[in-house]
């Protein structure tokens, strides 16, 4: 079955209704409204030297990541990105599954860069932490997604997700990025 291009995504875009999954045609894709996430310790090997928080290796597990196959999108599925949240949780002895998020960042990361990547493609997206965080002021509720402008994750293309803080963390911080947005699969596969 053909990819979905961008383009062509976009243009599907304002068909897409609220709920679980529309069957588009004649493209034979299924999508869904979806969010994916990988969470991480810092002091870990849940997070590279490079600051990447998944890699090939990285193994779909409750609390750590929803990711099927590690740091590449399974063939058939394109996922477009429209909105991105970073949480964090500072607890000494905290561990991915006791983990009570919050979107007030520890300044390494709030003054540190979030990069999103795939190869052949670049920089899918590359911003300050401190844009989808509480900055020192105060809200009354933990911060939704921030809308992004959408990019696309293409099947089968290894991506990389990095935090890249400004200073060491301190080891035991645990930090959780989420992807919102909607995921294009084949109807025979999803």
């Amino acid at each position: 079955m053909k990819h979905l291009s961008f383009p062509e995504i976009i243009g599907l875009l304002p068909s897409i209704e609220k709920g679980n999954g529309v069957a588009l045609s004649p493209t034979g894709k299924k999508v869904k409204r979806k969010t994916y996430f990988t969470a991480a310790i810092t002091g870990t090997n849940d997070i590279t030297s490079d600051g990447r928080l998944i890699e090939s290796g990285t193994k779909k597990a409750i609390g750590r990541t929803n990711f099927d196959n590690g740091n590449m999108l399974n063939e058939g599925r394109s996922f477009l990105v429209t909105g991105v949240r970073l949480q964090f949780d500072t607890t000494d002895a905290v561990t991915l599954l006791s983990a009570t998020y919050k979107n007030e960042a520890p300044a390494p990361f709030k003054n540190g860069e979030i990069k999103i990547t795939q190869e052949g493609s670049g920089d899918l997206f590359n911003n300050p932490i401190s844009a989808y965080t509480k900055n020192d002021y105060s809200l009354s509720e933990d911060v939704e997604f921030m809308p992004v402008i959408p990019f696309l994750i293409r099947p089968g293309v290894p991506f990389d997700i990095q935090v890249l803080t400004a200073g060491a963390a301190a080891a035991g911080m645990a930090v959780k990025v989420e992807l919102d947005g909607f995921d294009f699969s084949d109807a025979t596969k999803s």
